[in-house]
Order: C-alpha cells, then sequence, then structure tokens
C-alpha cells in the first residue's frame, strides 16, 4: 500500500510505512520513509545489500556494530543521507541554535514544507521511552507529522522496550527533550577547548538530486549492480579498493563468524550479549525478502525458493535473537551452544542462496517494463 500525505485543517502526517527493519531506528526511520516513496523503491532495491561489521566485534566496546554499507558512493559520515541522490538533506549544528527560537515551530514550517526532521533529544523527559524520568540518555528522534489541535508531533523510533513504532509526543516533552539535548551540549563545551559543532537537527526531503536523470543505477533497477554487489557479499570482488586491506572490518556473509566468536567469548563468563548485531543481520533478512519480492514483481520472474530460503533465514534470526535474550537470564551456555548452530547453519544455507540468485539475475535481460505501479505486499503503511 501506498505512503500518502494527510492533511487535515491542523494535522499533517508524511508519508512514512513500517516495515520489518526495525534494528537501528537511523535505518529502521530511513527505509519507512523511502519506501513510502514509489520512485525511490529502485534505488532501494540496487543498494543496501552489502553489510560491514567489526573485526573482533566481541572484543569490542561496539558490539552492537552491524549495518548496511555503500561506501563505494561516499563515507561513513552520515552516508544513508549523502550518499542517498533521493534525498536533500541538511543538518543545524547547536552552535546556530538561537535560544528565541521554538523547536516547534520549526517542526510545523519543515513538515508543512513536505521536510522531514531528525533531532536529538534527552530521553529524560520523554515519556514514550523507557527512560522517562529515570535517566537521561541524549538519543535521535525522527518526526514526520504534528497535530496543532492535539498539541502533538509524530515521531518515530524505537522506544519503550525497544519496539519501533509510531508515537504521538506532545509539544512539552518535545520542547523539554530539545532543550535537555541543547544543555547538554553546552556543559560539554564548556568541558572542551574548542568548540563542539555536534548536529543538534537534521532536515531532510524526498527530492531527487543526482545531475543526471539518465542513470538507470539511480531511477531504474540495475541488475549488474544487484548481482555486483551480491558477489561483494560473498566475499568475491575481495580487489575492490573499498574491501582491501581493511584493518578495522569485516563485510558480507565473513560477518557470520564475528557474531559466531561472540558466543565463544561470552562462554562461562555470565556476560551479557548484546543483541543489535543479531537483529541488525535479521533486519538484512528482511530487506533482501523485499528486494526478491519486488524483482518478482517488477520483472516478472520465479524467485520463490530464494524467497522462501530468506524467510527461513528471517526466521531463525528471530529465534537467535530470543535466544540471546534467554541466555542474557540465565547465563547458561547450552543457550549458545545452540544458537551457535543455528548461525552456522544460516551462514552456509544463505552463501548457496546468493550464488542461486545471482546464477538466476545474471541471466535475466533487463528490457522488461519494470517502471510499472509495483507495491510491497509485505509492508504497510502507517
Amino acid at each position: 500500500m501506498k505512503g500518502v500525505d494527510i492533511k487535515v485543517n491542523n494535522k499533517i502526517i508524511l508519508p512514512v510505512m513500517l516495515t520489518n527493519i526495525r534494528g537501528f531506528s537511523h535505518q529502521a526511520a530511513l527505509l519507512a520513509i523511502l519506501l513510502a516513496h514509489q520512485e525511490c523503491r529502485p534505488w532501494i532495491c540496487n543498494n543496501f545489500i552489502q553489510i560491514y561489521t567489526l573485526k573482533d566485534l566481541g572484543m569490542s566496546e561496539r558490539q552492537g556494530t552491524l549495518d548496511f554499507y555503500y561506501m563505494d558512493y561516499n563515507d561513513f559520515k552520515s552516508y544513508e543521507y549523502t550518499a542517498n541522490p533521493w534525498i536533500r538533506w541538511y543538518e543545524i549544528p547547536y552552535s546556530f541554535w538561537r535560544e528565541k527560537e521554538d523547536i516547534i515551530d520549526c517542526i510545523i514550517y519543515n513538515i508543512n514544507h513536505k521536510c522531514y526532521l531528525y533531532l536529538e533529544v534527552d530521553t529524560f523527559y520523554i515519556s514514550a521511552y523507557d527512560e522517562y524520568h529515570s535517566y537521561h540518555r541524549i538519543h535521535w528522534m525522527y518526526i514526520c507529522g504534528f497535530d496543532i489541535d492535539k498539541r502533538e508531533v509524530f515521531c518515530f523510533d524505537n522506544f519503550s522496550r525497544g519496539k519501533f513504532k509510531l508515537e504521538r509526543i506532545h509539544f512539552d516533552e518535545i520542547k523539554r527533550g530539545f532543550e535537555g539535548s541543547v544543555n547538554n551540549y553546552l556543559l560539554d563545551k564548556e568541558s572542551k577547548t574548542t568548540e563542539n559543532k555536534w548536529p543538534g537537527l537534521g532536515i531532510f526531503s524526498i527530492t531527487f538530486t543526482a545531475e543526471s536523470k539518465n542513470s538507470t543505477d539511480l531511477l531504474e533497477i540495475n541488475l549488474n549492480r544487484i548481482v555486483c554487489l551480491l558477489k561483494d557479499y560473498l566475499g568475491w570482488n575481495k580487489n575492490r579498493i573499498a574491501y582491501m586491506q581493511s584493518e578495522s572490518y569485516i563485510f558480507g556473509i565473513d560477518s557470520y563468524n564475528e557474531l559466531i566468536a561472540i558466543f565463544q567469548i561470552v562462554k562461562g563468563k555470565n556476560k551479557k550479549i548484546d543483541i543489535r548485531a543479531f537483529y541488525s543481520m535479521k533486519d538484512h533478512k528482511s530487506l533482501m525478502i523485499w528486494r526478491i519480492l519486488y524483482l518478482e514483481q517488477s520483472l516478472n520472474i520465479d524467485l520463490h525458493s530464494n524467497k522462501q530460503t530468506y524467510i527461513d533465514l528471517e526466521s531463525k534470526f528471530q529465534t537467535v535473537v530470543a535466544l540471546i535474550l534467554k541466555y542474557n537470564l540465565s547465563y547458561k551456555d547450552t543457550i549458545l551452544i545452540r544458537a551457535e548452530n543455528i548461525l552456522t547453519e544460516c551462514k552456509y544455507r544463505e552463501k548457496d542462496c546468493v550464488i542461486d540468485l545471482i546464477n538466476r539475475l545474471g541471466k535475466k535481460p533487463l528490457n522488461l517494463n519494470h517502471r510499472k505501479n509495483v507495491n510491497s505486499i509485505k509492508y504497510k503503511s502507517i
């Protein structure tokens, strides 16, 4: 179902579509917006295939790091925005913010001009978060609408119990939460010899920004690119500059080894496991399901066996996440052994599936009408 604008009197909700990608809010929110705009779907299909994680992930303080990767477009700094030809994006640093400016006025003005926002808030002041009146945490929140009559802002994020969803949040809580993040910036600024120019607010719209509107890579399904990235995922193109001699990162299918190593590191140590990398890996399978469905409908090809494999993989990763949560309560090593066996099976099943997908897509001529109205049957709009 296609996402649509809703405008009733003093209420606007910009297009947003809930998806099964819910691990990291920065990707979940962005994909919820992009998938609500049908013109963006070919670009999504052509990207979000390769992933990266850290070498020695289990020994790192950033144990939750596993994410989509497309550095061949840009660099790591805000790459999910700067690399995307469908996004016109700006950031306003705290150092530019003035006390007399009202964050609610800023939100209403930009939503009225069809711009989405994300801003840093102190979740201590916002009742939708678990941290409410408990402890302070500075965190990004995404905004897609407002209701002036009810004095509410429509926000989406991983709210209470980590669930990614749309919430109505009162103007007063938004103001207090943003003021808390500004105050945190001012305290940090005073503690340093140089000014910290943190971004406090981001504004972006869905507008085609590339110089050329004739690029099949950007506006249409590009099977050559998809096949190339699938090969990258399997590590077949390690001579590519992006992957050569990386001292910090592991890519694609090899990420399984880092996840499995976490189980081996914590066995017998009664140490909790960060589920975020595992959930992000689950999100990768969820998006692969969407991609296969989209290719089937767009190109009129049969990828049923590949789709079914990824549905099974998604389910097994949900099982692994549930097992980790269970382990974090009991510290029973038998749970880790079961989770490790599931991941090992998933690695080899996915490898075989991706090889088959490469062979199928590599033989498909791209001369069909894939610009027709194609709607995802898996996701629904808010």
